[in-house]
């Protein structure tokens, strides 16, 4: 599941069957997922600003997933942090 994002070296954990849940009862919702990840692009400066309320790369990851599902974690790699 996630092999696309796992290439590029995101690190994806599943937890309490959500794998099997997502797979067999949900593949659009992998597919979106695959879709919204593959093409992020975090700017260095949204991770270190300072500030209140919500920041910018929850805005953005929330406004492409919706409500995301609790039990698969997703750790973003080096690679879509950019200058």
């Amino acid at each position: 599941m996630l092999e696309r994002l796992k290439a590029e070296g995101f690190d994806v954990l599943a937890l309490h069957h959500a794998e099997a849940i997502l797979r067999h009862d949900a593949p659009e919702a992998v597919a979106d997922i695959e879709a919204v990840l593959s093409g992020l692009r975090v700017p260095v400066a949204e991770l270190v600003a300072g500030g209140g309320g919500e920041a910018k790369l929850t805005q953005r990851l929330r406004h492409g997933f919706g409500n995301p599902c609790p039990l698969v974690l997703i750790g973003i790699p080096r690679a879509v942090v950019t200058e």
